[in-house]
């Protein structure tokens, strides 16, 4: 798929964008616990991947070697971090882009932004929640109404990256748009 305009990059962009936010993201989210587990060396663990029309994909994990709490709460959070890693990563990859493909620069934010999204979202979840339980972990879940600001922080500074190389790319169509007419 070539994208050259800025209405059909913004288009797919959203389309793109709830596909890649309720089914690939999760899927990352539980590729980095299996990663996790596989550099703790922990080699018996079963993951079941559920489905549902308006939440998208979820999963869980349930590990059967031992894990001492410290290791257990850096793979609770691997999934969650691992995905706002990706997706900061590409959202500044989106901003490189804005000079030279604008257009591009739009369809790919609005799509791989969904990384970081994802990952910020988690950090409002039920009491069930990876964050959560790895607060419990360290007796620490009188603080949790500290995720909710950090993820508060993060839509925040997610949205501000977007908006800004939506702007920019806009402005780089339309300069573009200009000097060929």
């Amino acid at each position: 798929m070539k994208i050259k305009s800025y209405e059909s990059s913004f288009f797919f962009g959203l389309i793109f964008f709830f596909l890649f936010f309720l089914f690939i993201a999760p899927f990352f989210q539980e590729v980095w616990h299996v990663l996790l587990l596989s550099v703790y060396d922990c080699k018996y663990y079963k993951l079941s991947f559920h489905t549902n029309v308006l939440s998208g994909l979820s999963a869980t994990i349930k590990v059967f070697c031992p894990l001492e709490p410290r290791k257990f709460a850096t793979l609770l959070l691997s999934g969650v971090l691992g995905n706002l890693l990706l997706g900061f990563i590409f959202i500044f990859l989106g901003m490189k882009l804005t000079k030279t493909r604008p257009a591009l620069s739009i369809f790919l934010t609005l799509v791989l932004s969904s990384f970081a999204i994802d990952a910020a979202v988690s950090f409002f979840f039920d009491e069930e929640s990876d964050l959560v339980s790895a607060l419990r972990i360290f007796n620490l879940e009188k603080y949790d109404f500290i995720l909710v600001l950090m993820g508060f922080f993060l839509l925040f500074l997610i949205f501000f990256f977007i908006s800004k190389i939506l702007e920019i790319s806009s402005e780089r169509y339309l300069e573009k748009k200009v000097m060929k007419e």
